[in-house]
């Protein structure tokens, strides 16, 4: 059939892309991914149960099935040291790359008899656009066997069809879409842990429900999200992202080599370089406490 006006072709699209819906944080994914803000932050400090929102990369396609998954994390007693650092570390990357704020007239829609009505409140809304990028892992999460940014979810066609959508219309959604990255995933994803969370029931009216963790699961921080970067481990310099290991007793730098990931120790009142042993997540890693 031959479509011959343009809504014609905006359903034709729509019709070939309905086969999918955007993902969140699935039950089996290994991390939870947000961006943190200063706003946030503020959250964070008035909060004893703060909550982190679910971010899906620009880069992954909007489908039109909308979406599945959880969408929120709640961290439960977050011990004001976890916040402290959480902070600290947020403060030095602002040192070398400066908050952008992007400005936007705030509105508000009216429904009239002719249509819906786009109304400016006379408001400016200002949204911080340039968060570091978090990855809630869990704390046993081994970085020199395993790498970061891949979700290690060998039941993701499952989760998808737990929330109420038919399997077969299933799409796998990848923060490093590139071949070599994908087969590494799936090569090891009955290898590393899920996300040790607490989940409302799988549903697709638990969207907005937050997972619940706790104190054993760290923050990988990350000053951009540049999650190939991540993925390659392409190491620790001048003009590449600054990656951190965020947890409620320290903070601890990270460099990598071949594509794993290592400690850099912060030295008291500062960030240093001197290296621990061994590697993040091993049987003997160390960790920083900060005084």
């Amino acid at each position: 059939m031959k479509w011959t006006t343009a809504l014609g072709v905006v359903m034709a699209i729509a019709a070939d892309e309905c086969h999918a819906s955007n993902h969140y944080f699935m039950p089996g994914d290994a991390f939870f991914h947000s961006v943190l803000t200063s706003n946030l932050l503020d959250e964070i400090d008035r909060s004893e149960h703060p909550v982190f929102t679910y971010n899906r990369p620009d880069f992954l396609p909007s489908m039109f099935c909308g979406y599945v998954g959880f969408h929120k994390l709640q961290y439960n007693k977050m011990p004001a040291s976890m916040k402290k650092n959480l902070r600290q570390v947020y403060d030095e990357i602002r040192e070398f790359t400066p908050k952008r704020i992007e400005i936007t007239k705030e509105s508000t829609t009216k429904v009239t008899d002719d249509g819906d009505v786009e109304i400016l409140t006379g408001r400016e809304l200002q949204t911080e656009i340039n968060g570091p990028t978090v990855l809630f892992y869990n704390h046993s999460f081994d970085m020199s066997r395993f790498r970061l940014a891949l979700k290690y979810n060998e039941r993701w066609a499952d989760d998808f069809a737990e929330f109420g959508h038919s399997r077969d219309h299933a799409l796998l959604e990848s923060f490093v879409p590139i071949p070599e990255a994908i087969a590494e995933d799936w090569r090891d994803a009955n290898l590393v842990a899920s996300l040790k969370a607490n989940l409302p029931p799988v549903s697709v009216k638990s969207l907005d429900k937050p997972i619940e963790v706790g104190s054993d699961v760290v923050a990988v921080i990350a000053s951009k999200a540049d999650f190939e970067f991540l993925y390659h481990g392409s190491g620790y310099g001048w003009g590449k992202p600054s990656v951190y290991l965020v947890t409620a007793d320290g903070i601890t730098r990270l460099d990598a080599s071949k594509g794993h990931w290592h400690p850099i120790r912060i030295a008291p009142g500062g960030f240093g370089q001197d290296t621990f042993p061994d590697p993040v997540g091993s049987k003997n890693s160390a960790e920083l406490k900060t005084p």
